[in-house]
């Protein structure tokens, strides 16, 4: 009989994997539980969904409220979106992972803090919840190097990473209950409320330096959220150089289709234009050479739509563009077996398209390369041969003979 329950309560990939974690290593010993946060959907997105995946390896998922009457539970919260009132449960250990190192930042918006104010190293804690806000004390750290010209998106995935090699590290003892924990220090103690930022205001600031201008660029840039924009334009990235100002604040000194040069107080700030639109105008329009301007300008043209999770690839595929579906595969080395966030795979994208154009071109070229993978499933569980089984006689006849269906 299993005498112990854990429950992993939160959202995101972290929470995932921790709940993967627990399930692969004491799923034979104790009674595993999911409690997705409020604003987990059940639906994959640039994050996948913590409830989805609970569902899918067939863990139980709870609300809150059941594990309060539980007993002998571990309640592990991983992201998640509700405060916990302790007295609430009746014979719990609660244990947090918060993406900073406490006593520093407690509270929200902690992939920020660090880049605004410049820090050169974050880290993320394991700490005993109790009833103040991330007070409690702590199981275990783990200190790292904010990467060079970070985001805060940047921040947040290697907060991400750090989290789950700390769990993994103080799981057994967690199961266990043989972990010590010792308190957090007053000294360097901070807390940020979820009101502390105001969202509607993130004109890059050049009446500072050129340092701090950047690092308020850096830490708004979470595309996923919000950019922080100069003259009304998203910008991604900034670029201290060595120039001196010799103008005031906030005069443009160049400006291309690609970045804008501005004066701060002291030197002179490469404010990146996002380019996320014109990369998907030129993926729909199969425009190779202007793809390969806006790589060429430092930007990223494997980014993916926020909502879907449509690559260059995706929507080249979509809108029949073989050209540029050729190049990226063959001259850029991308693979043929890219998805959306919904698990929607290149071929049945291309497929989508033959149905709409009657042409097939793309789906075909995709089909050749022994790789190919026929059997991958969407989020719906459906493969692409159920999908041209869906439509029937209103596939091309080349896609019904390639699937031997009459």
């Amino acid at each position: 009989m299993l005498n112990k329950t854990i429950c992993v309560a939160g959202r995101t990939q972290i929470a995932v994997d921790v709940l993967s974690l627990l399930v692969k290593r004491y799923s034979d010993t104790c009674e595993i539980w999911a409690c997705p946060s409020t604003r987990d959907t059940g639906v994959n997105g640039w994050q996948p969904s913590f409830r989805f995946h609970a569902h899918r390896i067939g863990v139980k998922v709870v609300n809150l409220e059941d594990c309060w009457e539980i007993s002998n539970l571990i309640f592990l919260s991983v992201e998640y979106d509700r405060i916990l009132k302790v007295e609430k449960f009746k014979d719990a250990v609660l244990i947090n992972v918060h993406f900073s190192e406490l006593p520093k930042y407690k509270g929200m918006y902690t992939a920020i803090w660090p880049i605004l104010h410049g820090d050169i190293r974050a880290g993320v804690s394991l700490h005993i919840i109790e009833r103040g806000i991330d007070t409690g004390p702590i199981i275990d750290q783990i200190s790292f190097e904010i990467p060079r010209n970070a985001t805060s998106r940047d921040l947040y995935l290697e907060f991400q990473r750090n989290g789950l090699k700390l769990v993994s590290d103080n799981l057994d003892h967690i199961v266990s209950i043989k972990f010590g924990s010792y308190p957090q220090k007053s000294v360097g103690s901070t807390y940020f409320s979820k009101d502390s930022i105001d969202f509607t205001k993130l004109e890059v600031p050049t009446n500072a330096s050129a340092w701090q201008a950047a690092c308020f660029t850096q830490a708004f840039s979470f595309r996923e959220f919000q950019l922080p924009t100069f003259k009304g334009l998203p910008i991604y990235q900034a670029e201290v150089t060595e120039d001196k100002a010799i103008n005031h604040p906030g005069y443009v000194v160049e400006e291309s289709p690609y970045h804008f040069l501005v004066e701060t107080i002291d030197f002179r700030l490469k404010l990146k234009k996002d380019l996320f639109d014109q990369l998907m105008e030129a993926a729909r329009n199969g425009d190779i050479a202007a793809i390969q301007s806006i790589e060429m300008a430092g930007f990223d043209i494997a980014l993916r739509t926020t909502r879907e999770g449509w690559n260059v690839l995706i929507v080249a595929a979509y809108h029949n563009k073989l050209e540029l579906v050729k190049w990226l595969i063959e001259q850029r080395g991308w693979g043929v077996n890219q998805r959306n966030y919904k698990g929607t795979t290149l071929l049945m994208y291309s497929f989508s398209a033959a149905i709409r154009d009657g042409d097939t071109a793309v789906f075909d070229y995709l089909v050749s390369f022994p790789e190919i993978d026929l059997d991958a499933r969407d989020d719906l569980n459906l493969r692409i041969v159920d999908y041209v089984k869906k439509h029937g006689s209103n596939c091309p006849t080349s896609i019904m003979c390639f699937f031997a269906i009459n």
